[in-house]
C-alpha cells in the first residue's frame, strides 16, 4: 500500500461508509416495503437512532475533509446516539426504545416551559400529552430512567461502551465546548489567527478514527439484524482501517 496520509485514508474509507450505508438503506427499506407487518415500535426508534448516527457521521466527514477541529463536535453527538442506540438495542421487548423515545419528548416539554414565547399553549399542552401517552404503562420504569446520566447507561451496557464513555465522549466534549480555549487564544505576541488552529489536523483526523469505528459497529449490526449479509464486505473494510490506524 502506497504511502498516504491518514486523515486522507480515512476520508477515502468514509466514502466506502456512505456507499455501503446507502446500499443498507434501500434494502431495509425495500424488506419494509414488503414486509406484511409494520415495522416495531422498537425498530424505528432504532433506525431512527441510526439514520442520526450517519448524518453525525457525514458532518464529521466534511469538517474532517477541512481539517477543522469542529469534527469532534460531531464526534460527541455520534457517540451519544451509540451509546443511546445499544441501551435501546439490548432490550427486545422494546421498553426501553420507548423510554429514549419519550426522553425526546421529555426534553422538548422541558424546553417549551422554560421558553413559552417559542410556542403558543395548545402547543405545549399538546407536547405534554405525548408524553403522557409515550409513558402510559411504564410510569415506574421513566421515573428511574428520566434523569439517568448517559454515562450511566453505558456502564448498563457494558465496560466497553463505559470505556468509550471515558474515553471518547469526554475526549469530544473539550472541543464541543470551551476545552480547547487555549488553541484559540493569540501568543504572547498578539497576533490573531482565525480559522483552524494548530491542532484541528490531528483532532479532525482522531475524529474520524473513532467515527470509522462506530460506523463499522452499526453497519455490521444492521445488515446482521436484517439479514442483509454484507457483514464480510464491512469486515473488510474494517480491517483497512485498523491498518492504516497502526501505521
Amino acid at each position: 500500500m502506497p504511502h498516504r496520509p491518514k486523515l486522507e485514508t480515512y476520508l477515502a474509507l468514509a466514502d466506502e461508509v456512505r456507499s455501503v450505508a446507502s446500499s443498507v438503506a434501500d434494502e431495509v427499506s425495500r424488506k419494509l416495503r414488503e414486509s406484511t407487518r409494520a415495522p416495531s415500535f422498537r425498530d424505528r426508534v432504532l433506525v431512527g437512532l441510526a439514520v442520526k448516527m450517519y448524518n453525525s457521521f457525514q458532518c464529521l466527514r466534511k469538517d474532517a475533509e477541512g481539517r477543522c477541529l469542529e469534527a469532534m463536535h460531531h464526534l460527541k453527538t455520534l457517540v451519544e446516539t451509540f451509546i443511546y442506540f445499544h441501551w435501546a438495542a439490548r432490550d427486545t421487548g422494546g421498553k426501553s426504545a420507548r423510554l429514549v423515545y419519550a426522553r425526546t419528548i421529555h426534553d422538548t416539554v422541558r424546553f417549551y416551559k422554560q421558553n413559552k414565547g417559542y410556542v403558543d399553549p395548545a402547543v405545549y399542552d399538546e407536547w405534554v400529552k405525548q408524553l403522557s401517552t409515550a409513558t402510559k404503562g411504564i410510569e415506574n420504569e421513566w421515573k428511574g430512567f428520566r434523569n439517568r446520566r448517559l454515562t450511566q447507561l453505558a456502564r448498563d451496557v457494558g465496560i466497553e461502551l463505559q470505556e468509550w464513555y471515558n474515553r471518547i465522549y469526554r475526549l469530544a466534549c473539550g472541543p464541543a465546548h470551551i476545552g480547547d480555549l487555549l488553541d484559540h487564544m493569540p501568543g504572547n505576541a498578539g497576533k490573531i489567527h482565525l480559522g483552524n488552529t494548530p491542532t484541528s489536523h490531528l483532532r479532525a483526523e482522531i475524529a474520524l478514527d473513532y467515527g470509522l469505528h462506530i460506523m463499522w459497529d452499526l453497519l455490521k449490526a444492521a445488515s446482521n439484524y436484517f439479514g442483509l449479509g454484507k457483514e464480510e464486505r464491512i469486515k473488510r473494510l474494517e480491517a483497512r482501517h485498523n491498518a492504516v490506524r497502526m501505521l
